[in-house]
């Protein structure tokens, strides 16, 4: 069994659209060139998650700003200069759940949360 992940067009926020199409060996369509084929024996369900995740992402960053990551207009100091606000923005998400995690922790047993 083949899973494929077509890259999605016209991507509405509010009403997701998960493309991923199961396909037996006997019934494989015709590969278009804007789909990306994955053997579920080639990966597991985090990976494959984590594949749905990027591919809603870039169609969902496609609709939201009229571009992707094709894009020429940026030179390599802008690039890196947009990886370094993600990543901060990242360091921020972890830190916030530290806390909750020590909150949480402490309040369910109050040697565990230092």
């Amino acid at each position: 069994m083949f899973l494929y992940f077509e890259i999605v067009r016209g991507y509405d926020i509010k009403k997701p659209v998960l493309p991923i199409v199961f396909y037996t060996m006997e019934h494989i369509p015709p590969i278009p060139n804007d789909v990306l084929m994955v053997s579920k024996s080639d990966t597991d369900s985090v990976v494959l998650s984590v594949l749905q995740k990027f591919l809603e992402r870039s169609a969902m960053g496609k609709q939201k700003y009229g571009t992707d990551l094709d894009r020429t207009d940026l030179s390599v100091l802008d690039w890196i200069q947009h990886a370094q606000e993600e990543h901060m923005d990242a360091i921020l998400y972890l830190e916030k759940l530290k806390g909750e995690w020590r909150r949480i922790s402490a309040q369910n047993n109050p040697s565990i949360g230092k």
